[in-house]
């Protein structure tokens, strides 16, 4: 009767303890999953084979500095912007799909704005460019200060490029400053 008793404790200790240790693990993945930044995420994809990272914060304040009186517009946009970095990386479908969930699980972060099948026409034939553009961040009375562009690429080869940006920007500026990385301006 005793051997029994004591073998019953020990098994209910047992399932108490693999029971901490199951919801500890389950409290770990959660917060990896759902505490992530924006930082976490560049570094996951600029690891990924094929990936391209810049960080383009002391070139754009450099080019600002010596462009100051000709683009003066361009010198008050950078001189807001506290880190600026991309990355470029090829993914397939489900890695674009995982990457959309990635930028929804960031703290703090909404969906600010998002267009899809931007076409250009050439040669009088409409052919997809960008086949999504979204803009996910952290607003605070209509100033951005935190966000991250995503625009995926349909080429040869399906590009997605991520853009981070901190600062304290205008959506207008946010808009200005990706339309004047195109004009590789920054």
């Amino acid at each position: 009767v005793n051997l029994r008793i004591i073998l019953n404790i020990t098994h209910k200790k047992n399932m108490s303890m693999k029971k901490i240790i199951l919801s500890f693990a389950m409290l770990i993945v959660a917060c990896c999953a759902f505490g992530q930044d924006a930082d976490y995420l560049m570094k996951q994809y600029k690891k990924l084979k094929g990936a391209e990272y810049k960080n383009v914060t002391k070139t754009n304040k450099k080019k600002a500095k010596k462009e100051k009186y000709i683009n003066p517009r361009f010198w008050e946009i950078v001189q807001k912007i506290e880190k600026i970095e991309m990355v470029m990386v090829p993914l397939n479908d489900n890695l674009r799909d995982n990457l959309t969930e990635n930028i929804k699980n960031i703290e703090g972060y909404e969906n600010l704005y998002e267009k899809k099948n931007n076409t250009n026409s050439m040669l009088s034939k409409n052919w997809s460019i960008f086949p999504l553009v979204q803009y996910y961040g952290i607003e605070d009375n209509d100033i951005f200060k935190d966000v991250i562009i995503r625009i995926d690429t349909q080429f040869d080869e399906q590009i997605t490029v991520i853009i981070h940006i901190v600062g304290e920007l205008s959506a207008e500026e946010v808009m200005e400053t990706v339309t004047l990385k195109q004009n590789k301006n920054i």
